[in-house]
């Protein structure tokens, strides 16, 4: 994840990897407001969010996310917690808010910044996620797992998406059938598959006999 952060497109790209992250992992979301790419450079937070329950990475309430993907990570870090800390912000009540500061780096010391900050008692929690940290995250995302270590040229096996199961199974050379073909007469029934198929959670595993997926779908 290092090597991956010192190019060019991991600042508008880490972005995406940790919304995926928390669309995927985190239930009952209410607010996930995380621009990428180009975006990055709007201004504003790095990252809103908001979960009714929170998970094990994302907790409950509200969230401020900002990120660090240079090497200066620690001088990021510092400045944004200072800026958002001293700055008010119409419906934000930090008491209630969770402070996240992120970075694809490892920050050996992140505990001892993490309990100085908490000292001020400014913000709910603050914490840092770090590469260590991130990659338990991703891991525990098959669907995640499977972009980002395509995103970075890393094989994959034995392991694919849902959707990307049905668009190879409905793309064989020996049978070519059309979506329609399982549809007919289930169209509720397709939309709750669909509804599946599409869930960043769902996952496909690989076999060597095929004839395995068609139990499958």
């Amino acid at each position: 994840m290092e090597q991956w952060a010192d190019t060019y497109n991991a600042k508008g790209d880490f972005p995406l990897l940790i919304q995926k992250l928390v669309y995927a992992s985190t239930p009952e979301l209410t607010k996930c407001n995380i621009p990428f790419g180009s975006a990055v450079n709007m201004g504003g937070f790095d990252g809103e969010v908001e979960s009714a329950k929170g998970s094990a990475y994302i907790p409950k309430g509200k969230c401020i996310l900002e990120f660090g993907t240079n090497k200066d990570f620690k001088t990021k870090a510092e400045k944004d917690y200072t800026t958002r800390s001293k700055k008010d912000y119409e419906g934000l009540n930090k008491a209630e808010t969770t402070f996240i500061f992120m970075t694809p780096r490892c920050w050996g010391n992140k505990k001892d910044w993490e309990e100085e900050k908490k000292k001020n008692s400014i913000w709910k929690d603050v914490r840092v996620y770090d590469s260590t940290l991130l990659v338990q995250w991703i891991l525990s995302v098959p669907s995640v797992d499977i972009w980002f270590s395509q995103l970075v040229g890393m094989p994959v096996n034995n392991l694919i998406s849902g959707s990307e199961r049905l668009k190879e199974f409905l793309g064989w050379e020996r049978i070519k059938l059309d979506a329609s073909f399982f549809t007919a007469g289930r169209e509720d029934i397709a939309m709750q598959l669909k509804d599946l198929i599409t869930s960043p959670t769902i996952r496909a595993y690989r076999r060597k006999k095929r004839l395995w997926h068609f139990y499958w779908l």
